[in-house]
Parts: C-alpha cells; structure tokens; sequence
C-alpha cells in the first residue's frame, strides 16, 4: 500500500516546475491555411452570387491556383450589388487568446478596381472586426488584408468578405493564401510516474494526488481499465488492471485547435491469494494435482509427505488415506494462502464363474465383491448392471465385469465356452416314376434314416432312393453330445399320355413351300427334327414323330409316324435383249425368254401384259424386266436374269437467256447465253457458252440434240442513242444567302434533274438554287432523252461562307465615363471576319487591323466608334457604339461658417461638388450630446446654423450620403464651428 506521503515523495521528486503561459509572452501558432490550390468551385462561396474557377496562370500568390470570385452587376441575374456578401467560413480557434488574420488579394483583370468589406464576429454574432472599405491592387500586384490581433471566448469565428463594388459584366478578384493563427504556448509531454507495486488487498488510491501541484482538475483518464473519480482517476486494485494510465488536459479549453497537457503514470497490482482447486476423491493408487493460478515468486505446501513437491505451483498429491493439504505463497511481500482436502477410496476385490454350454442353450453368470457392477460386451446378455445375467452366445466368448464400490473399480475375467454346432443338412428330390434319386446328408458324425422303405440303407450320409409315391424321409445327426434332425422330401410325378400328329397343309409340295404339323395337347414338346414348338413348319421330306414333356419334365412315348415328299423346281429361264436396251421415247426393243421346261407356262414381270405361252416380247418404256417358267406339276422356277430398259425423253429445246433487256442505251451491252448441253455454234461463229454485244442485230445458235433433232433459236438487240449532259455556273462562291444560277448546255434530252448536295431532285431546265447555310457543295444534273437514256454532270467547287457577325466590348463597360479615365480600351468580339478596322468620328486611329485597341477620349461628351469586319469573299458588316465621357467627381466641405455676421458671406454650411446627384442627399447635423438638429436634401440650400431659430456658437457633427451621376455612393462625416 502507497500512503499520500509516499505519493507526495514522488511529485517532489519528479520536480516538474511548468506554467502554461497564457497573459505574458507567447508564439504565434497557425491553426489554418488555406492557398485555395484546387480546380473545383470553393465551398465557402456564397452561391448564386460569386463563382469560383481556374483563373489565368498569373492569377495566384502563390502556388499554382487561388480563388477566383466574380461580381456580377445588379442588373444581372444572379447578380451581386454593392454590399452582397460573396464568402462565408466557420474557422475553429483557441479562446481567450490572442488571434490574428492575414490574406491576399488581387484585382483580376487591369482597369477596375475593387474593394471589399471584410466582417469577423464570433459564435455568438458578436462583431470582432468590421473593416468597410479595403481597396484592392491591380494585377499582378497583390494587397495583403492583415487584421488587428482580437480575442474571443467562444471556440470559433466567422470570416465573412462583402463586395462594395458592383459593376458592368463582372468585377472579378483572386484570393490566395488566407492565414489564421492563435497566440499560445504548447506545453509540453511530462515524462512517466512510475508509482511501483501495490498489493491487491490495498485501498483504493486517486493518481491525479501522484501529479505535481500544478497540474488543472479539468481534465480526463485513460488507461487499460476505467478509473473511478473522474479527474482524480481513482484506482481499485480489485477491480484496476496493471499498466499506464494518461491523464490529459486543457489549459486554455477543449477546443480542438488548443494544446492539451499529457501525464502518464505507471502502476503495478500484486494478486497473493492464490486459486487452488478444491481437493477432490481418488482411489488408492491413484495422483491427484494441485494448481494455483497465482504468479507469486514462492510457495510452501505441507504436509511435505505423499507430496512430488512442495515448492512449485502445481504439485502431485498421492496419499493412502484422507488428508488436508495448505499452500502459503509470497509475491513481493504480499501473502495469500489456501487449502484443498483429498478423500482417498479402497479397490473392491471380485470373484466370478465361468460355464460350458451346446449351441442354442444359455448360461448363467453369478459375480460378486462390489456394490454396483458393469458387463462387456453388451450383446448376449439379458443385463448390464447385475450381479447374476444370463448369456447366450452362439460363439465362445470372453465376458469383463466391472464391480464398483465407492467410486473405485476392479475388472474380472469370465469365459463361456460353446461347443461346436451341429447344423445337420440334406437335399430333397423330384423324380419321374421309375426313376431313382440319390440322397447326401452334411454337417454331424453320424446319421440314422427313416422310414427304410424304398431306400438302399438306413445308415451313412449317401442313400439311394426309388419310392413309388412321394415320400418324407426324416435324418437325425450326432457329434459328441450335441444332435440335430433334418427331412428330405422324395417327389414322385406320372407320365404325360402319348399325343397324335395332325397335318394342316398338303404333305408333297413343291421345293421353297412347307407342311404344317400340329398335335391336340396343351404341354412341351419335342419332336423328332429337334423342334419344340407347336405346330411346326416343315419343308424337307422325311417321317415325323413328337413326344410331349409335361410341367413336371416327365417325358411322353412318341406318336406314330406321319410322312412328308417334297417335289423338285424347273430350271431357271434366261432373258436376252435383240437391240440396245437404252432407246428414245416411242422406240421399242424385243426381249427373248430361253428354257428346257416341257410345256412351260410363262410370268413375265413387271407386267402380264404377254400371254403365259409367248415366249418374246417387245418394250417400250423404261423399267426392270424378268420372268419365270411353272412346270406341270405346278412348281415354278426362280426368276430369270432382269433387263434394264431405259426409255430416254427428247432433249429440253435449247434456248438463248439474257442478262438484261435487249434494247439498251448506246455504251451499255447484254450478254447472250445457251442453256444447253449439245454442240453449238453462234450466228458469229462463236462456240462460248456466252457472248457479250453492244451491236443491234439478230443473233442465233445451230444446235442437233441427241434424238436427231436440229435446233435454231435466236434473239433480235437493238442499241438506242445517248444524251449528252453538260452545264456551268455563273458564280461558285459567295456569303448566305447565296443564289446559285446554273446554266444547261445538254445535248439529245428532253428532261433535266438536279440534286443540289443530296437534296431532293428539282425539275428544271436551268434552275437557280438559295444556299441558307455555309459550308462547301456540289451539284449533279441527270439529263434524260425521249428513249430513257440518261447521261450525268457534275460541279464540286461550290463555297458558301457566314456573313460577318460584328460585336466589340470596351471597359469601363458603362454608359457614362468620368473624364479622369485615362482611356478607354476596346475589344473585337466578330465572328467569321478576316479583316478589320476601327474608326472613330473625332479621333484618327492608326492600328485598323487590331483585335484590341484603347482610345484617349479628347473631350467630355457623346463620341462614336465603329467596327467593320470583311471576310475573304468580300462581305462586310459594322457595328456603331456612342459613349457618353463626363467630368469627374469632386467633393470640398469647410469646416466654420459664420452665419450671424453682416458680411453675407458664409451664411449657410454646404459642400461644393462636381457630378452630384441632386436627386440622392441626405446631410444630418448633431450637437455635442449626438441630438439630431438638422436634416438637409437640398444640396443647394445648406444648412444656416440655426437652432429654434435662433444661432447658437460652437462646434456640431454631421454626416453625407450622396451619390455622383454614375450612380456610385459616397459617405462623408466630420465636424464645423458655427461662429458669430
């Protein structure tokens, strides 16, 4: 445990002397800066009224960018008069101390000069700064805005930049590197308190007492675990981890832009109450380890005896009987010590039988020894958890019995063994009466059979048996003292009755045809050729028998006999052709049959249109010809050799195609083609399949086809005159809108068309075309004859140009312009011009062909200027503007008047001005204790001292709200003796 003496030991010896300075010297901090380099409008411009872009390349302070503002005049939309406020931005600072703000400013573009309002007030609208008038440089010359160092005790201010000039297109002004900063000391990071150890079972202690005395309660903890107190950081070393915990704080506010002060302390809890696990029960024989959890540097464990150790954290504990173990540890003199019991369990000692059975039969288990008892395996038994079960195994098996007493087991061993099996097997029988069947018995040592009627033996495992009925014989085995019975089943079935043949086609027939045999049963059967079906087809000679087989497989005796004759066929005829089988339409060949049947009788194929004894026949039509020839027994042959007969149509008449029409346009042609096969020759002697001619004249082909017949088509081209297409034009270039006059000189036609740069077709003879838009043309002409003919002519050269579109600006861009202006500077905003030039009717101007030129106006008064643009094909324009140039401004006020004297001079107090406004005045007068007593609109009449009407002597107050003939406004103030 740490006392608050102990603690104060610490601040005294860290000896930390620091004081936040806040009223005496100080270092300008920078909180923000801002260059504005970016391509992006800025998000502190008031929008709708300024915008922000990339400005030319010379327009930034420094860097490559800077805010570009533009105030539109109030006659814009979206404009920006005088007073609008153009840039609003909440910047974050330090209370309560000193600040201070710089920025730069330029005037875009040369000629116009522009001021701005600059406005800070603080988060509560309280106005810190109001500068109203800050006149800003011309290109490339920057102002520097430097405010006055002011203070606040809120956590942020408000930048606010008010335009008091609104004019022309647009004042336009760059604002660069804008440059806030705060007047404090940082303090610094105080080195680590190292507070040491303490033990856990210690009191409670509140680390921001360890701190020096110097240190503000205005701060906040952090650390590996939440601290209680807030500010006073109290530390439970129950309930606290070890580490370092930091105590942050704010000297001058919580504003994020004000330093904060940072004190680490470093602390250390010892734990010296160890966990042990509580003890526990074993068995005799058996360990048990105790553990703590404790990180103490030693331990002591007693009693020393059935221990493996009595100085380390885990120990090994293995009595013989009940005992209490204590642990005593030491962690940097903190103390903590536990206890754990061990109740120590005696082995239960087992006994148990072990019995020999026959297979199929149980036997029973009689353990004893313990309390409570488990059996393994689980199968074969009719309980687990008694002391007697009852097993049935089919194989000899080895049982475990678990007996428990107290929580303590011991494992005995019984055997129940199962003799061999005897599994006594024999085959049953079906036979066919007078049949035997042979039967074998398996699986014992010895057999005895019964009954002993029809058997060859009633001993052994092999008898023969020949029952005349069906019989059950029963077998009974023996090996050893185990027996088992078996029965074998002897099945005696009769024989089907003997079936007859019925035949259901003539028995002799001719070779190729069959007979048809059936029998009348309704079983298997098998006959004499190895057929098993019912009927049968036959179709060779012999004698036929069958046999029936019943569902039994008992088999029939045959039937008698049934014969069958089967009678040869005649020789096959052969066909001969007298002439080429390949004919012309309406030919014929004759076809002749060749045969040695006697009395033949003849089928010809494929038509019977021949009698049955002609033995030739003639032929005509295209197909395949055969025959056969019937014998008197009625047997017909095979069919002779086929004949092919082809009976070939007349040739397609050639003809000529053409690959367009045959009357054509002079210079065009058409080919001329032969859709046939057979040798030709053209009426030109030509032999290609195709011929071109541009000619008029009859051409034909001489052609023989393959049947003899000579063709001669022919085809009647005729060529028909051309027209001839030309033309010119009176003009090809020329500004919109441009009259095109096109002049025909086509010979041969009677109709025209034009397409004047893919436009509709006009009809006409020589039309005249209006061009509405630049841009380059051409014109085509179809010139068509009475016959169709057609010829084309081209122009490509056509240019038509914009009008000149003239348009100039000048600055000072206003109606009115003092005469102290030094010029004015004008700019040639034309389109599509190659040439200008200015004029100006009372000044001589020498550079004609500039873009840009600036004039020094001789005089006040009404002045003209002049643009004229020319392009390169002659068409002009101008533009005239008039410029009015007044004098300037000017204001003188005195500072005494005598009102009451007899001089009659100085009667009245009033300016003297040049350019007023007598329309817009306001001139107040005040006494010494700010009462209003005098209000002048009249520039003209003054103000004659007067009080009640009565002059009174001494010194008043004014202020002048007045406005020149161009519109600007002045405010004037100050102060005048009013003497007698």
């Amino acid at each position: 445990m740490i006392n608050k003496s102990i603690r104060y030991c610490f601040a005294l010896a860290i000896s930390l002397l620091i004081s936040i300075i806040t009223n005496g010297q100080c270092t300008w901090r920078t909180i923000l800066y801002d260059s504005f380099e970016t391509n992006t409008p800025s998000p502190y411009i008031i929008p709708g009224t300024t915008y922000g872009t990339t400005p030319a390349a010379w327009a930034h302070h420094t860097g490559n960018k800077s805010l570009y503002l533009n105030f539109k005049d109030s006659n814009a939309v979206g404009g920006c008069p005088a007073g609008t406020k153009v840039f609003e931005r909440v910047i974050p600072l330090c209370p309560n101390v000193s600040t201070k703000i710089s920025a730069w400013f330029t005037t875009t573009f040369p000629g116009v000069q522009c001021k701005l309002r600059i406005k800070v007030v603080d988060s509560n609208n309280v106005v810190l700064q109001d500068l109203p008038n800050i006149n800003i440089a011309y290109y490339t010359n920057w102002t520097n805005y430097l405010s006055p160092v002011f203070t606040t005790n809120t956590g942020s201010i408000k930048l606010m930049i008010y335009t008091n000039v609104g004019g022309g297109n647009g004042n336009d002004l760059s604002m660069d590197d804008l440059l806030i900063q705060n007047c404090h000391n940082i303090p610094p990071t105080y080195p680590l308190i190292n507070l040491g150890t303490i033990c856990q079972n210690a009191t409670s202690l509140n680390l921001f007492d360890t701190l020096p005395n110097v240190i503000l309660n205005n701060g906040t903890w952090a650390g590996p675990s939440i601290l209680n107190g807030n500010s006073l950081g109290t530390f439970n070393p129950i309930q606290n981890t070890s580490g370092t915990y930091t105590y942050t704080s704010y000297p001058l506010g919580t504003n994020p832009v004000c330093p904060t002060a940072i004190n680490p302390v470093s602390i250390s809890v010892i734990n010296p109450l160890p966990v042990v696990v509580n003890g526990g029960t074993i068995c005799n024989g058996d360990s048990i380890n105790l553990i703590t959890n404790s990180t103490a540097t030693s331990f002591s464990w007693v009693p020393i005896s059935s221990l493996s150790d009595t100085s380390g954290s885990t120990v090994a504990a293995f009595p013989s009987t009940n005992t209490t173990y204590t642990v005593t540890e030491n962690t940097s003199g903190c103390y903590g010590s536990d206890t754990a019991n061990v109740i120590v369990n005696q082995i239960p000692a087992l006994t148990v039988n072990s019995p020999t059975i026959c297979p199929g039969f149980t036997a029973t288990l009689n353990a004893s020894g313990a309390n409570t008892y488990n059996w393994i395996p689980n199968s074969s038994l009719n309980n687990l958890n008694s002391a007697t079960v009852i097993a049935s195994p089919t194989l000899t098996t080895n049982y475990f019995v678990i007996g428990t007493t107290n929580g303590c087991s011991d494992t005995i061993n019984s055997t129940v063994t199962v003799l061999q099996s005897i599994n006594v097997l024999v085959n049953n029988a079906t036979i066919c009466v007078g049949n035997n069947a042979n039967l074998i018995a398996t699986g014992a040592t010895n057999y005895t059979w019964t009954p002993s009627s029809g058997l060859s033996s009633n001993a052994g495992n092999s008898v023969i048996a020949n029952p005349i009925s069906t019989t059950t014989y029963t077998i009974i085995g023996n090996t050893n003292s185990c027996s088992d019975t078996a029965f074998a089943v002897v099945t005696v079935n009769n024989l089907p009755p003997t079936p007859s043949i019925v035949a259901q086609a003539p028995l002799t027939f001719c070779l190729g045809d069959n007979t048809i045999l059936s029998t009348d049963t309704s079983f298997s059967y098998i006959w004499s050729n190895g057929d098993f079906s019912n009927p049968i087809s036959v179709s060779n000679s012999g004698n036929y028998t069958v046999a029936i087989i019943d569902s039994n497989g008992c088999i029939s005796n045959n039937s008698l006999p049934l014969s069958v004759q089967v009678l040869p066929l005649p020789t096959q005829p052969s066909l001969i052709a007298l002439d080429n089988t390949n004919i012309c339409l309406n030919d014929s060949v004759e076809l002749i049959i060749q045969s040695n049947v006697f009395n033949p009788i003849y089928q010809w194929y494929p038509n019977a249109t021949a009698s049955s004894t002609v033995d030739s026949v003639f032929v005509n039509t295209t197909n395949n010809y055969f025959v056969t020839v019937t014998d008197t027994n009625g047997c017909t042959s095979s069919m002779s050799n086929v004949i092919a007969v082809i009976a070939n149509p007349l040739p397609a008449t050639p003809s000529i195609i053409t690959s367009g029409s045959t009357t054509f346009c002079e210079g065009d042609s058409v080919s001329l083609m032969v859709n046939t096969s057979f040798p030709f020759v053209w009426s030109n002697q030509s032999t290609a399949n195709s011929i071109t001619v541009s000619n008029t004249g009859v051409y034909s082909i001489d052609v023989w086809d393959t049947c003899g017949i000579h063709h001669n088509p022919s085809v009647n081209v005729v060529s028909q005159k051309k027209p001839i297409a030309k033309f010119s034009v009176m003009d090809s270039v020329g500004c919109v809108p441009f009259d095109l006059v096109c002049l025909n000189e086509s010979s041969f036609a009677n109709s025209y068309n034009w397409f004047f740069n893919n436009t509709s077709p006009i009809n006409a003879t020589s039309p005249i075309y209006t061009y509405s838009q630049p841009g380059n043309y051409n014109v085509t002409l179809v010139a068509e004859s009475s016959n169709g003919c057609i010829d084309t002519a081209k122009f490509n050269n056509i240019t038509v140009s914009n009008l000149p579109e003239i348009s100039f600006s000048y600055t000072p861009d206003s109606l009115l312009i003092n005469e102290s202006t030094p010029f004015v500077s004008f700019y040639s905003t034309s389109q599509f011009v190659d040439s200008i030039y200015w004029t100006c009717n009372d000044y001589e101007i020498n550079n004609i062909g500039e873009k840009a030129i600036s004039i020094t106006m001789p005089d006040t008064g009404l002045h003209s200027v002049t643009l004229v643009g020319i392009n390169n094909f002659g068409c002009s324009d101008s533009l005239t503007k008039e410029i009015y140039v007044s004098g300037g401004f000017s204001f003188y006020i005195p500072n005494a008047f005598t009102p009451n004297n007899s001089d009659t001079l100085n009667n009245y107090f009033k300016p003297t001005t040049y350019h007023l406004d007598v329309k817009n005045y306001l001139m107040e007068l005040f006494d010494r204790w700010g009462a209003k007593i005098a209000v002048i609109t009249n520039p003209n009449k003054g103000w004659d001292g007067k009080i009640n009407n009565q002059v009174i002597a001494g010194l008043y107050n004014w202020t002048l709200t007045c406005f020149d003939d161009r519109g600007v406004k002045y405010f004037y103030q100050g102060s005048v003796n009013v003497l007698k």
